[in-house]
C-alpha cells in the first residue's frame, strides 16, 4: 500500500511539473461522482510516452452535469451570497447617501 502511494505521488509530480503536452478531462459519472482524467505526454531521447491518471471524487452535495464539477456546500454558498448582497447594499447606501 505504501509503495503504491509513493509511485502514485511520483507519477502525479511528473504529471504536474513536466513542461510537455497535458490534457485534463472532467465529467460526472453519476450524481455523486466526478471523474477526472489527467493525461500528459512525456518525451525523452528514447521517444514519447503517455501518462494517464484517473481519479474519482465523491461529491458530497452532488455533481453538476453542466459545469462538470462538485456542488459547493449549500450553507457556504448561502453565506457567500448573503455577504455579497450586504456588500452591494452597503455600497449603494453610501453612494445614495
Amino acid at each position: 500500500m505504501e509503495k503504491n502511494l509513493i509511485v502514485f505521488s511520483i507519477l502525479a509530480l511528473i504529471l504536474i511539473s513536466s513542461n510537455t503536452l497535458a490534457y485534463t478531462d472532467k465529467y460526472c459519472l453519476d450524481n455523486q461522482t466526478l471523474k477526472i482524467i489527467n493525461t500528459k505526454e512525456i518525451c525523452d531521447d528514447k521517444g514519447c510516452e503517455n501518462l494517464t491518471i484517473n481519479e474519482n471524487i465523491k461529491c458530497d452535495y452532488g455533481c453538476n452535469q453542466i459545469s462538470n464539477s462538485c456542488y459547493m456546500n449549500p450553507i457556504l454558498r448561502w453565506i457567500i451570497t448573503g455577504a455579497i448582497f450586504f456588500i452591494v447594499l452597503y455600497v449603494l447606501y453610501k453612494v445614495i447617501r
